[in-house]
């Protein structure tokens, strides 16, 4: 500890035996300059004063950085009043002594417990005068221009409150582990505000609807007819044995020839199909998941696109509705346009599978069986009707443009993602250390002072 070892005994004495011997406008003046004001003592630290250092006394001030600039304060009104440049109703030097001394009176406390920018003077009236004078040779020489530049044009601190600011933050360092969970329920906070609702009712429409796009079932029997002897037909053409409930694709272009039984004698000409029993959805959007509390967790279902943000798209996907099935009817979500933007049902459609017997090919062919098939009816709730359907599908479809709005450019995800993935290190060593180099710098340019000032004793 250095405390009183800045050669201090007044501010009277300090600004003309320490200060005003210098030039403020020589380099070398200036540098001492600096030392001098930082090493003045400021603020106690509760480590000096658990070690004995109070400041009791307002007569003896331990904090002779904030008790000089106190003085300051009055030197400044004695100069503007003397050289009558007041501001409009602003005290002059009397009477900012005497408000100072009778609010002193009304204290009511101890003397040194008022703050110092508060504390009556402790100088006299000469010893302002003799400033002054000092002062105005300065000015003159253009080294200061107010009674505040004795301190403020050097620096505007002391160390001592460097050193007191240190130790507030090693006191009041937060372990990592409480750090994390704030950062945690702040990322979760952030989810919910900006994604939970959101969600939330983006799924509760979607399962509504998609037991209206499930309650119409396509027929296969639609889809292909009955061959026909002596007919011309064309490459991709289908044909149906309902009987075995085989279908035959045309694959080269010819003239059919009747065969026993009813079924072509050409089968050179056509690929065989089984019937695959599920149907498929063509066109129907995902259900929405949350943005995860995982950094690039694939549960997004979303992708970072070029140009438009965070975007949930059509995935090259063969596999039930996440796990929603209403209708008991095993339909399959299938992606033909995989990789475009999820913003709507427009185009939703059934569809079946088809199996070449021989290659084990898949053929998906659309039923044709869409939003037009639904009965017509009204658009309240629990109805299966078209208007309901659409009713639906207009707020699934804003409430998605919002999410994605909120969402997009980086967004709530990144947000979310940097906050739950944050690592917070343990830099209270590093702080520990840096209050001991603020200790240590103290005696250090006290020593340096002591060497190059023979008038610091």
């Amino acid at each position: 500890m250095v405390k009183g070892q800045d050669n201090f005994t007044n501010s009277y004495n300090y600004i003309i035996n320490h200060l005003f011997i210098y030039d403020y406008s020589n380099d070398e003046d200036f540098n001492t300059l600096k030392m001098k004001l930082w090493v003045l003592d400021g603020e106690i630290t509760n480590e000096e004063s658990d070690a004995g250092f109070i400041d009791e006394d307002i007569n003896n001030p331990k904090n002779h950085h904030e008790s000089l600039l106190n003085e300051l304060t009055f030197l400044d009104r004695y100069i503007r009043t003397e050289e009558d440049d007041l501001e409009e109703n602003e005290r002059n030097f009397e009477e900012l002594k005497e408000q100072r001394e009778q609010r002193l009176e009304r204290f009511d406390g101890e003397d040194w417990e008022l703050p110092y920018n508060q504390r009556p003077t402790l100088l006299s009236d000469s010893q302002f005068e003799t400033l002054y004078q000092r002062f105005k040779t300065k000015r003159t020489n253009g080294e200061l221009t107010t009674a505040y530049d004795i301190v403020n044009s050097v620096t505007p601190y002391c160390i001592d409150t460097e050193k007191e600011d240190q130790e507030g933050v090693v006191e009041n360092y937060e372990d990592p582990a409480v750090t994390m969970a704030r950062v945690e329920q702040s990322g979760a906070d952030a989810q919910d505000k900006n994604d939970w609702n959101y969600v939330k009712e983006m799924n509760t429409l979607y399962d509504e609807m998609f037991p209206m796009i499930t309650s119409v079932q396509p027929d296969s029997t639609s889809l292909s007819t009955a061959w026909v002897n002596d007919t011309a037909y064309t490459e991709g053409d289908i044909v149906l044995d309902s009987t075995s409930n085989t279908v035959y694709i045309c694959n080269t272009d010819h003239t059919s020839v009747s065969p026993p039984g009813g079924l072509p004698d050409d089968i050179a000409n056509w690929d065989t199909f089984d019937l695959n029993t599920s149907y498929v959805l063509i066109g129907v959007p995902q259900r929405r998941l949350q943005v995860s509390r995982t950094k690039f967790d694939p549960s997004h279902k979303g992708s970072i696109l070029a140009g438009a943000g965070y975007r949930f798209i059509f995935l090259n996907f063969s596999g039930s509705d996440s796990g929603v099935n209403p209708s008991g009817v095993n339909h399959v979500l299938v992606s033909h346009n995989y990789g475009q933007v999820e913003w709507n049902f427009n185009g939703w459609t059934h569809a079946v599978y088809w199996t070449n017997t021989v290659t084990s090919e898949t053929w998906l062919l659309p039923t044709g069986v869409g939003k037009g098939d639904l009965p017509s009816g009204d658009d309240t709730l629990g109805e299966i009707t078209e208007e309901r359907f659409d009713e639906c599908h207009q707020r699934w479809v804003n409430i998605n443009r919002l999410r994605e709005d909120q969402i997009s450019q980086t967004g709530t995800r990144v947000m979310v993602e940097a906050m739950i993935d944050a690592v917070i290190p343990n830099l209270l060593p590093d702080h520990e250390d840096h209050f001991e180099d603020k200790k240590t710098q103290k005696q250090n340019y006290t020593r340096i002072l002591r060497e190059r000032c023979s008038e610091f004793v």
